[in-house]
Parts: C-alpha cells; structure tokens; sequence
C-alpha cells in the first residue's frame, strides 16, 4: 500500500506553505478558524502537526505531536510539546513542560571547558559544567534558572 500524509485544507485555509516530506500517516492540520503555516514534517509514521500551529516541525520519528508554534520534535516517539511555544524535543516519550526549552530523556555533553578563567558567579541563563564528583565553590541554587550539569 503505498504511503498516505495528508495536509489539510491546503489550498483553503493557509496551510500551503507547509510541506509533509515522506512516511506514512503524517499530518498537517489547518481549519478556517485555526491555520497552520510553515509546518513541516519531514517523514516518520503518524507524526501531526496541529491546526493553529505556525513554523513548527517534526522531522521524523513515530507517533509525534507538535501543538505550539515554532517548536521541533528532532525524532523518537510518543512525544508532545504539551501546546507550549519554543519546546525542542529530542528523544522519545517526553511531554514538554516548559516554553523556550529543549526537553531531552538524558544530555551528555563532553568537552565543555570546566575550569572557566576568574571567579564564577551563578547568572539567569547561565550553564555551569563541573566534573563528576566536584563541588562548586559557591551555593547552588537551582532556582535561579541555572542548568547544573555534573
């Protein structure tokens, strides 16, 4: 049975400048009330991208859904952004939790500098790297949107 993704209501309700790439049973939701523009899904299975949804994209994977606008599922499967704006998913069952953030299962970041010249203080928006086992030399306080890899 050859491959079935379907944009809706392209040429009517404004989701033409959105594009389905490749797999089976991908889709792109647009309505009169609700359009989505500039979506893409690059391929995968049952992957949909939401009426309303604007410069979003699923790029493959399996059973993936992107309700906010420019959000991304990179791939895996049983993901959502949970409706939020700005969320970047990569990896499999994750719900995202908060706008402007990248949700993943796990992060390994290797050959990030840990040893930065001068004294550190923890700043909104600030990554701190520290090896395993090691102690900062200040309180941490993961409040302050810090993100704390050790």
């Amino acid at each position: 049975m050859p491959s079935r993704n379907i944009v809706c209501n392209a040429s009517i309700f404004g989701s033409d400048s959105s594009f389905v790439g490749g797999g089976n049973g991908n889709f792109i939701d647009s309505t009169s009330h609700a359009p989505s523009t500039f979506g893409i899904v690059g391929g995968g299975q049952q992957n949909k991208i939401c009426a309303g949804t604007n410069h979003s994209s699923i790029f493959s994977g399996y059973n993936n859904c992107v309700a906010g606008s420019c959000s991304a599922i990179l791939s895996g499967a049983n993901n959502y952004d949970g409706g939020l704006n700005n969320v970047f998913i990569a990896g499999s069952g994750i719900t995202g939790v908060c706008a402007n953030t990248l949700h993943v299962n796990a992060l390994w970041a290797n050959g990030l500098p840990f040893n930065p010249p001068g004294p550190l203080t923890p700043a909104q928006g600030t990554i701190f790297v520290l090896p395993y086992g090691s102690t900062p030399s200040f309180p941490m306080l993961p409040s302050t949107g810090v993100l704390w890899i050790v």
